[in-house]
């Protein structure tokens, strides 16, 4: 993977709470399972396959919102309102093509689950995947400031400015949390 087919997508967390009443009301949803162990809560798909986790008990899975691939982050009920806050947040900066964008949320038992727009990867998992490939070729750390490296720090900080601009603080940019997404040329 090149750094220069990459665009990035800020992951933004919590500030400003939001409580919607479908999250309260949503309950009531009925979880099914098909033989490949895939869940179903209305027209979200949720695989066995895990992208990531989080703090608090979170963890992302790859999942589908109707025939859309998307990220599912599993959160646990008891932290609502930074999930209200973050759906808030999303909703806030949709229009803006460098922060992740939020489809839905469904409810059921102890976790709420988001749709979240599905990105390639992490800043750190491109930078090591970089790393290594400069290793194996002239065991050098150092990664050259290319084009595709200018327009990924371009986005991200076209990203935090938009967020500033919106009165929004993101409180933990770091290379796990700046996701990426390949362009096809």
């Amino acid at each position: 993977f090149v750094l220069t087919s990459f665009l990035c997508a800020l992951l933004v967390t919590t500030v400003v709470y939001f409580v919607t009443k479908k999250s309260n009301n949503n309950n009531n949803n009925e979880i099914t399972t098909n033989n490949n162990g895939e869940q179903t809560i209305n027209q979200l798909v949720i695989t066995q396959k895990e992208l990531g986790r989080g703090s608090h008990g979170t963890v992302v899975f790859a999942g589908r919102l109707g025939v859309r691939r998307v990220a599912v982050k599993r959160m646990l009920k008891e932290y609502f309102s930074e999930a209200g806050r973050e759906i808030s947040l999303l909703i806030r900066c949709d229009k803006h093509p460098n922060v992740l964008r939020y489809f839905a949320m469904e409810s059921q038992g102890p976790f709420l689950f988001l749709a979240l727009e599905l990105c390639e990867m992490s800043l750190a998992d491109a930078i090591e995947i970089e790393r290594k490939k400069k290793k194996t070729i002239n065991n050098n750390n150092n990664i050259r400031i290319t084009k595709g490296i200018q327009e990924l720090m371009r986005g991200l900080v076209s990203g935090v400015k938009y967020l500033h601009e919106s009165y929004i603080v993101h409180r933990d940019i770091k290379p796990q949390n700046v996701l990426l997404q390949r362009v096809i040329n």
